[in-house]
């Protein structure tokens, strides 16, 4: 059982009823740490669903250029936290508080760099600690979040100009 697993295994116990003592003895916790896990757990609940309400609304607005929570829109794109992490600060940076989809997707590849796309003119890159492989996992989150009809054309738009120069999916 992974981590995310267990904690979530904590969870249902104690939201069944069990006490904390009972759940930190049966796991060689300390209770300390069974709280910060319960805390973790109702922030990811929130999280989740503030995501998916944000993600409603994107999909009704269509807009892309529509200015949103930066943090809340990070959130929703789903990433790993190192790479949550890194667009965090990088929008963080730019001293964005709000971003639009259209900045997000810019982030990424501009599209007037399509024939001159290299690591040193990728906006997002330009952040410490953000190589290739968490680019690339952006990439794929990007991929994968259903922002709405006008987000899906215009990254996929600029998902071949990435795609074609670094070669990956």
């Amino acid at each position: 059982m992974d981590i995310k697993e267990r904690n979530l295994e904590i969870f249902n116990l104690i939201n069944k009823g069990l006490s904390v003592n009972t759940v930190a003895k049966r796991y060689n916790l300390s209770s300390s740490r069974i709280n910060q896990i319960i805390k973790q757990q109702k922030d990811d609940q929130e999280i989740d669903k503030n995501s998916k309400e944000l993600i409603k609304r994107i999909k009704q607005s269509e807009n892309m250029d529509e200015k949103w929570p930066m943090l809340d829109l990070v959130y929703a794109i789903n990433l790993s936290t190192k790479a949550r992490i890194r667009m965090i600060k990088y929008f963080s940076g730019e001293n964005k508080k709000e971003v639009s989809l259209q900045e997000i997707i810019n982030s990424m590849a501009l599209p007037e760099l399509e024939y001159e796309l290299s690591l040193k003119n990728i906006p997002i890159l330009k952040q410490k600690q953000l190589g290739m492989i968490l680019y690339r996992e952006m990439v794929r989150s990007l991929s994968k979040v259903d922002f709405g009809e006008k987000f899906q054309k215009g990254w996929k738009e600029r998902k071949k100009i990435i795609q074609r120069r670094f070669k990956f999916k």
